[in-house]
């Protein structure tokens, strides 16, 4: 950390984590039943997403061609949209929650894999080889 210090690095780091906080109790939204969940974990996909929001936004900023930023703005909308998919996916509700249940989850998948595996005849294996 010394070293980085320097060599001339920021090592302070501020999450925005605060900020949006302060966002909803200036909004008077800290106490609604959806807003503040929701906002929080789209901030929390956002921190822990590789974007390059910096690197685009400060193109827009200085009004660098477009087209220098068509990449980075193309992979920002893939993960939009991946991340929509994923908002959208729907977990089945009998998810197994204790060790028992999910060893009797895990053996009604063995029984549903063995009984879809076709049946091989091992007469007509060795007719084939000889």
């Amino acid at each position: 950390m010394q070293i980085l210090r320097r060599l001339g690095f920021d090592v302070h780091v501020q999450l925005p984590y605060g900020l949006m906080v302060n966002y909803l109790k200036v909004l008077e939204l800290t106490e609604h039943e959806v807003i503040p969940q929701k906002a929080w974990g789209y901030l929390n996909d956002a921190v822990c997403c590789n974007l390059a929001c910096c690197a685009f936004f400060s193109g827009q900023i200085t009004n660098l061609s477009a087209m220098f930023f068509l990449d980075i703005y193309l992979h920002m909308e893939n993960i939009a949209r991946h991340l929509m998919r994923l908002y959208a996916f729907k977990l089945p509700s009998n998810l197994p929650l204790t060790l028992e249940e999910l060893e009797t989850y895990m053996d009604l998948q063995k029984t549903i894999d063995s009984k879809s595996k076709p049946v091989v005849d091992s007469n007509l294996d060795d007719s084939a080889k000889g």
